[in-house]
């Protein structure tokens, strides 16, 4: 063992001498902070000085004891790092950090499932690295043929062998993990209103894979159809690379309406329309595409009054007419007939179509009356949607609203 040199303390202050030479004069932060650390070193303390040693001793033995963790960080990195990777503070672990296919040059696939009822409108969705979904491709697809729907219109299934169910998360109504492997693959089940708009939501899948934006017309050759059950999907499949995070869906229609306003005085929405809200009408929540909204219920009757813009030349008018028409129930090949019912009108000024789908009187049946205005850049749309008897009494009503529509 060492031997330790004793100093004479200054003004007869006392000393602790740690090492050979070094000596400090003595206080309690200094004979604390030595006996936490359970110093290895003897420790030479002059003898005036015990009675404080003690002291200091006493009130370390009155607090409870603390577990004392020792981390040792390597000489190649720095402390933020370790403290990182070790707690997960700061950012990801390297648990959960998920290596994007594009790292290693690999495209990355997107599958969504998507099954359009009266009530909503159900995606099935997953994505990843080519060759992950292709390997797990039997088994999700299996999955998807076998989807019901029970009496509230919520989709119900057998989890296959070997898949579970991960937590809660924002906007999905479950998320399923096929296979646990680095990365992931998962299979997301989300919902939003009925009516959503195919085109849209196949460009934001392209965009989000970065690829371009597609046509009315790509649309047969982009989507395939697999039957689950009594229902049918619409299944888009592609490659690209993932651009990054998820996009809030461009059709989204939210659930929570407004409190209502017949205000005579015109409205804008977003910015960038005016309008006079129709009298009885409930304000709903507007949205990148959606400028406005309007909803009434009388007694088991819904209908909606909508606003909506989209580039123009990515909608064509029979297109459009033919996707409405399936909506509520009536033949979409039929052009012959989608041309008759078709009628010339003016919104602001400029010319545009109109089309009333309105089937027979039959319990449950929906109806749709659009209309196509082509301004500049922009396409926009003002529909009456809804149960086919209020959207025929309604019909004044939103003849009226265009009346007060002032076009950007």
């Amino acid at each position: 063992m060492p031997r330790f040199r004793l100093k004479k303390p200054k003004l007869g202050r006392s000393v602790l001498c740690l090492k050979a030479g070094e000596c400090q004069p003595l206080s309690c932060s200094v004979v604390s902070r030595y006996v936490l650390l359970n110093h290895p070193f003897p420790i030479c303390i002059r003898l005036p000085s015990l009675g404080l040693l003690l002291s200091c001793v006493a009130m370390l033995g009155c607090a409870d004891e603390e577990k004392i963790v020792r981390h040792e960080i390597p000489k190649d990195r720095s402390g933020l790092e370790h403290l990182r990777d070790s707690t997960g503070l700061g950012g990801d672990t390297s648990a959960q950090k998920m290596p994007s296919a594009t790292e290693n040059g690999e495209k990355d696939r997107m599958v969504v499932a998507l099954a359009s009822r009266d009530d909503a409108t159900w995606f099935f969705k997953l994505n990843g690295p080519v060759s992950r979904i292709d390997e797990t491709e039997d088994q999700w697809r299996s999955f998807l043929e076998k989807i019901s729907f029970d009496e509230s219109g919520k989709p119900v299934w057998r989890l296959p062998e070997g898949w579970t169910t991960a937590g809660q998360k924002p906007m999905r109504f479950a998320t399923l993990v096929i296979d646990a492997n680095t990365p992931p693959v998962e299979l997301a089940v989300s919902s939003l209103a009925a009516g959503q708009d195919l085109l849209l939501n196949v460009n934001r899948w392209r965009g989000q894979l970065g690829l371009d934006p597609a046509d009315e017309t790509d649309l047969e050759d982009l989507l395939t159809s697999i039957q689950a059950g009594e229902q049918e999907l619409k299944l888009f499949d592609a490659t690209g690379k993932m651009s990054g995070g998820m996009m809030p869906p461009f059709a989204r229609m939210g659930n929570r309406m407004g409190s209502s306003d017949s205000s005579a005085r015109p409205k804008k929405a977003n910015g960038d329309i005016v309008f006079t809200a129709p009298e009885g009408w409930e304000r709903g929540e507007p949205s990148p595409f959606l400028k406005a909204r309007f909803s009434k219920t009388d007694g088991d009757q819904t209908a909606q009054i909508s606003v909506s813009s989209l580039p123009a030349a990515a909608n064509k008018w029979l297109p459009n007419a033919a996707r409405w028409a399936a909506q509520v129930g009536l033949d979409p090949a039929n052009e012959a007939k989608l041309i008759e019912l078709t009628e010339a009108v003016t919104v602001d000024g400029v010319d545009g179509k109109l089309i009333r789908l309105i089937p027979e009187d039959e319990e449950g049946a929906k109806a749709t009356i659009a209309v196509m205005i082509p301004k500049g850049p922009n396409a926009w749309f003002l529909k009456l949607t809804g149960d086919r008897e209020l959207v025929s009494r309604s019909d004044q009503v939103f003849a009226e609203f265009m009346k007060t529509v002032k076009l950007p």
